[in-house]
């Protein structure tokens, strides 16, 4: 067998199965390079044909939509600054996929609604924060939310159903 390489340089690689004759295994390959930045977290849209990296670059925390077939950036949108200044915490903190849309939420509640275009990039449509409302940067976290954007308004719904409290948050944000 073959070893690995040391060590990686960031970025996705591409890691082959074992050549079926001989057995042994190709070398990895860098497929898309990232360089110095730091890769928050990674998805495919819903058709799968684009690659969704979050990174953070310079206190920036960034969306590159990468084309799966060539692997090629489509698009780079920063999405959220980091800040964190004794009184104000605020990093990338999650990525919800709809169809066509992109939901990314950061640590102090604010959020961005993200739609795609006719060519396939992103653009912010709502930008606000769940701040005024009691848990909700909690709340959007739970898996048991329930997103809907018809390309004017996103309604989000969540059951709240934790210690003495029973029912549900009901919030609709227009563009």
């Amino acid at each position: 067998q073959e070893a690995l390489p040391q060590s990686f340089d960031s970025g996705v690689w591409y890691l082959p199965g074992p050549d079926s004759e001989s057995g042994s295994l190709p070398e990895p390959e860098l497929v898309f390079p990232l360089g110095d930045a730091d890769v928050r977290e990674m998805q495919l849209t819903g058709d799968g044909s684009r690659l969704l990296l979050v990174v953070r670059e310079d206190n920036v925390d960034t969306l590159l939509v990468v084309d799966r077939a060539a692997m090629t950036r489509v698009q780079r949108l920063p999405i959220f600054e980091v800040v964190d200044d004794g009184e104000t915490y605020r990093e990338y903190s999650g990525l919800t996929v709809g169809d066509g849309w992109l939901l990314a939420q950061a640590t102090d509640g604010s959020f961005l609604l993200l739609d795609q275009t006719a060519g396939g990039t992103y653009e912010t449509r709502i930008q606000d924060s769940l701040r005024p409302v009691e848990a909700w940067e909690y709340l959007l976290c739970r898996d048991e939310k329930v997103l809907a954007w018809d390309g004017e308004r996103l309604a989000v719904a969540v059951n709240q159903d934790w210690y003495d409290k029973c029912g549900f948050y009901l919030a609709v944000y227009d563009r």
